[in-house]
């Protein structure tokens, strides 16, 4: 029985659409115990209600996660509850700017890290303020420690292969998961003419 940390401390939007039903899968394997870290900002009830959280404050307010990062006391109390459950396998689901310290902690230990990179490359106009940089430097720690880095696609394993020298034994390239979930909400819906939908994020520079 394989004992499973999948980290998701920003539990909003997309992310947290990929993520719960990325764990919901999971969950019901039988040889994987698995738990969740994440924000405790996080309210929706998209995970499976038996999954088991690990939750921390990590506001996404930019003031307020100055003051949750240097706040050792978040630190401690969240590592010592993954220390409790031992994980033998850490998932990075996004690139929280804390995975930083905390993939050199584990790897320290013997921890195996996975990451899921769903943009290895940041959005064209994204790295060019603060937390886009952060973000980049959080991609290219991740690449280089993580044990296995999973990209949806062999478009963008090529990519890594290519552009950040990642050796492709590494690279795990998978389909999308599925978001079928949505069809709840799809009852009523009326149909409209002359409409588009877009996928993305809705930013200045697309």
């Amino acid at each position: 029985m394989k004992r499973v940390l999948v980290c998701n401390l920003t539990p909003r939007g997309g992310m947290l659409h990929y993520a719960s039903q990325f764990c919901n899968e999971l969950f019901l394997r039988e040889d994987i115990t698995l738990k969740v870290a994440i924000a405790s900002y996080h309210t929706n009830t998209l995970y499976h209600q038996n999954i088991s959280f690990i939750k921390i404050r990590s506001n996404p307010d930019l003031k307020n996660f100055m003051f949750d990062s240097l706040n050792i006391f978040y630190q401690i109390y969240f590592l010592s509850k993954i220390i409790i459950f031992r994980p033998q396998i850490v998932h990075f689901m996004d690139n929280h700017p804390w995975y930083i310290p905390y993939v050199y902690i584990f790897k320290l230990f013997g921890v195996k890290v996975f990451t899921t990179q769903h943009d290895p490359t940041l959005h064209s106009g994204e790295a060019k303020n603060l937390t886009g940089k952060i973000a980049g430097y959080t991609n290219a720690v991740l690449r280089k420690k993580s044990d296995k880095l999973i990209v949806h696609g062999d478009i963008l394993k090529t990519e890594v292969i290519k552009k950040y020298h990642i050796p492709a034994e590494r690279i795990i390239s998978i389909p999308h998961g599925s978001y079928t979930f949505f069809n709840q909400y799809a009852q009523g819906l009326v149909v409209q003419k002359n409409t588009f939908l877009f996928f993305g994020r809705i930013l200045d520079y697309k």
